[in-house]
């Protein structure tokens, strides 16, 4: 940028004091349980010890890229606290499917799920969202023995709110 004239250079040399290398998280795998337990500890709003990854978890992560480096690793600890509740251990289930579906390499392989039908166009990301937002607050439902005012909490929203996503989703508990 000072080069193309877009940044003075005596500024640059006033911020470049020490200069600091970070490497991203795929290059240093090495460090993800580390980095793992630290944000599991970090995050953890109940009582006692925090849960632990199970071992299908903990081997999809090593098997993503992390293009979004530590704060997606920490964005995904924090979910997987939400979505695991009081259990003791998280199992692969609840990681998000982007990180499950990863390749060997890093890549993705593609979502059947949110794979364009044969022929026809993919769905709208209102569609996707709105999908995703009923499998979360399903499986909430589920693991909260439809306590949705726990569920509520969890999440970050009102116990009205999700009465009323609820009954959008038809997630009315069916005795």
């Amino acid at each position: 940028m000072v080069e193309r004239g877009e940044f003075r250079e005596d500024l640059y040399y006033r911020i470049n004091v020490i200069k600091v290398v970070v490497p991203p998280l795929r290059d240093r795998m090495d460090d993800l349980s580390l980095l793992v337990e630290h944000f599991l500890r970090k995050h953890h709003r109940g009582k006692g010890q925090p849960p632990r990854l199970a071992s299908d978890s903990f081997a999809a992560f090593q098997r993503y890229a992390w293009p979004g480096n530590i704060r997606e690793l920490e964005n995904e600890i924090e979910r997987l606290l939400v979505l695991g509740g009081d259990l003791p251990e998280l199992p692969g289930e609840l990681v998000s499917s982007r990180i499950r579906e990863a390749d060997g390499a890093g890549g993705l392989r593609p979502s059947p799920r949110l794979s364009p039908p044969a022929g026809g166009p993919a769905g709208s990301l209102r569609e996707a969202v709105e999908a995703l937002e009923r499998d979360l607050i399903h499986q909430g439902l589920i693991r909260t023995h439809w306590n949705k005012s726990q569920l509520a909490k969890e999440l970050g929203i009102s116990r009205s709110n999700l009465i009323q996503k609820c009954s959008y989703y038809g997630l009315d508990r069916k005795e």
